[in-house]
């Protein structure tokens, strides 16, 4: 081998830890993908809540009295949102008229769904973040075996100059490996974390939908409106 070809270049004559960063490479394309797909989507879904609501309310509660007429204006709202509680609240308003216990469990249908939508393809990436290093891993460990295999057929002569380069090609599996899991598994992490918020969320503004549904009194309502905006 000429001593001018670079190491990525000698990579070439090593065919198993050649075939690892192939792998490797195919699998980092795969979960790039789904990290820019999820990333969008999760913005996408984040919304200011408190503005949604001041809107739900503006629509379906005239004079501290709720307006049935207006469901129709606030299903409009809630499919113009990507924000999983507004797909509950949807589901809720859609289901309307019905008992408490019929709307709770066609919310709680709708949540499941949206956890699912969530979650699709974080799997994936969480997978690939797991296994890209022990596969390379299991590049190098092959390339090195073969280089000492190489030592072995000429006698043990040569030492570090026969092995040296083979084990250093087979490194560059691992090193390819370690650039796949990171981000792989930090993206992971981050929309894990992002789902369980997506899902607190849900389970918090459940309460406030149901009681979009009831009739309220005019002067209950203003009073609870008042410490709304007291609040901020």
């Amino acid at each position: 081998m000429p001593e001018n070809l670079g190491l990525f270049q000698s990579l070439l004559k090593n065919v198993w830890a050649l075939l690892t960063v192939l792998i490797l490479v195919a699998l980092s394309g795969v979960s790039i993908t789904f990290i820019v797909e999820r990333f969008l989507r999760y913005k996408a879904a984040t919304i200011n809540l408190n503005n949604f609501f001041k809107k739900l309310r503006s629509i379906l509660i005239k004079e501290g009295k709720f307006d049935r007429t207006a469901l129709p204006h606030a299903v409009e709202l809630c499919r113009e949102s990507q924000s999983p509680v507004a797909a509950i609240a949807r589901a809720a308003f859609e289901n309307y008229p019905s008992t408490k216990e019929e709307t709770e469990e066609a919310m709680q249908r709708a949540a499941i769904e949206e956890i699912q939508n969530l979650e699709k393809h974080t799997v994936i990436i969480g997978t690939i973040g797991n296994v890209s290093l022990y596969i390379g891993l299991l590049g190098t460990v092959i390339g090195v075996t073969e280089a000492f295999m190489k030592l072995a057929d000429q006698g043990g002569s040569g030492g570090v100059g026969v092995v040296g380069p083979g084990i250093a090609q087979a490194l560059i599996a691992t090193i390819v490996g370690l650039f796949v899991a990171i981000p792989s598994v930090a993206a992971y992490n981050l929309f894990a974390k992002k789902i369980e918020d997506f899902t607190v969320e849900m389970t918090v503004r459940s309460t406030e939908i149901l009681n979009l549904l009831e009739p309220k009194d005019p002067e209950r309502f203003k009073k609870q409106e008042l410490q709304k905006e007291a609040r901020g």
